[in-house]
């Protein structure tokens, strides 16, 4: 089974059909859907695919980016992306789930015509910084040579780390996706009321990926299961610190800013003895 989608950058236009679960989107080399666009990011989104049932659920990784049907997604916003629905990466980039025409595809009454005023300030700012390009023969004739190829080289360094730093960073999401789809395919074929064991190292990377997203409070969580599991000769100390957890995160249950992982932390404190 196969999801198609249509790729329209710029004048030309082409079809992808996607055969993965899994779909990052973006720049890089290594996406399935490789985009060739200067103001797209190595990987812009995921995509998660239920390939028998024509469904895709779009999981953004970047701010004021992607515009999926006439909305502006947010950064870990994961939107359900219908067929015949047309998604906007960045100023010139637009995919359409399905084979429809872009001509046929319907624009929502509030779509916005451009890509929001904070990434048009974003590509101004960095367009300012950019250096002006001068002559070959200029630049040798110029007292301030020197200190200007240094100054290029010092950007290059840079930005080479810093797409380095990305790239690290959108494995390790993956990664933790891949697993957490991994878990919950296991917790299916289980027998009712059993829960397959959740280890302290599935949890770690989750939790230390979060960082201080959502005022810190999966790094808190992180803290206290490391302080109950520090106290392992000490029962009744390591206990408290699960239960106040556990507390914490069923009460913030009804705006969990992800069910998915606190469900994880709830399973892992009660498989504990």
């Amino acid at each position: 089974m196969s999801i198609p989608i249509r790729i329209i950058q710029g004048k030309n236009s082409s079809i992808h059909t996607i055969e993965k679960r899994f779909v990052p989107v973006g720049m890089a080399s290594h996406c399935e859907l490789n985009l060739s666009q200067p103001d797209i990011p190595d990987v812009a989104c995921l995509l998660e695919c239920d390939l028998a049932g024509k469904k895709i659920l779009v999981n953004c990784l970047h701010p004021n980016l992607i515009v999926l049907n006439g909305k502006p997604l947010n950064q870990n916003d994961k939107i359900l992306w219908y067929e015949g629905q047309e998604m906007q990466i960045g100023a010139n980039c637009r995919l359409i789930h399905g084979t429809v025409p872009a001509s046929a595809v319907a624009k929502p009454k509030h779509a916005p015509a451009s890509p929001p005023q904070s990434q048009k300030r974003d590509e101004a700012a960095h367009n300012k910084q950019q250096p002006t390009s001068v002559p070959q023969s200029r630049r040798g004739n110029t007292p301030s040579a020197p200190r200007a190829n240094a100054d290029v080289a010092e950007q290059e360094q840079q930005a080479a780390r810093k797409k380095q730093s990305q790239l690290i960073s959108i494995i390790l999401i993956v990664v933790c996706v891949i697993g957490c789809a991994m878990m919950l395919m296991v917790d299916s074929t289980l027998p009712d009321g059993k829960k397959a064991k959740i280890g302290f190292s599935t949890l770690d990377p989750l939790l230390l990926n979060k960082g201080k997203d959502h005022n810190g409070i999966y790094e808190k969580a992180h803290s206290k299961l490391s302080q109950a599991r520090s106290a392992q000769t000490n029962s009744a100390t390591r206990r408290k610190f699960y239960n106040e957890l556990k507390t914490e995160v069923e009460l913030r249950r009804q705006n969990s800013p992800d069910p998915t992982l606190d469900q994880l932390i709830i399973d892992f404190i009660n498989q504990q003895p």
